[in-house]
């Protein structure tokens, strides 16, 4: 299991060199099937039982997304994700989408509304490192 997502960081950091330059504070963080996840641990900001901090999708392969008519292509997302420790929810409060370092129109509006954290997902194990194990 580790090894493919190794893969997909090595893959992602040699095919956008420079976005990996540009970003000296993202480290790796894990992946979503083939998807590389790193967080900007220096933008992580705490108020009360809340969380914010930015992260970023890095993707081998463009994702098309298709909404009605209009085709979008990308394959980066930079998300700001806002956690909420007392509740135990998640959300997205903003996002910038990329293809190939160019930033593109977004396909869809940020998912603002909480969901629950569900166990054992990404999110949730994010979400413990951010609030602690309580």
């Amino acid at each position: 299991m580790r090894r493919p997502i190794a893969t997909v960081l090595v893959l992602c950091a040699l095919a956008a060199p420079g976005l990996a330059r540009a970003q000296n504070g993202w480290i790796g963080v894990g992946a979503i099937g083939r998807t590389a996840m790193l967080m900007d641990t220096a933008s992580i900001e705490r108020d009360g039982s809340l969380r914010r901090v930015w992260m970023k999708s890095l993707d081998p392969e463009p994702t098309t997304f298709v909404v009605g008519r209009d085709t979008t292509r990308f394959d980066t997302v930079i998300a700001l994700h806002v956690f909420d420790c007392r509740t135990r929810t998640h959300s997205v409060a903003a996002a910038r989408y990329y293809l190939a370092g160019v930033e593109i129109a977004p396909p869809r509006p940020a998912d603002t509304t909480p969901e629950k954290l569900r166990p054992g997902t990404f999110m949730a194990a994010v979400a413990r490192d951010l609030c602690g194990s309580s």
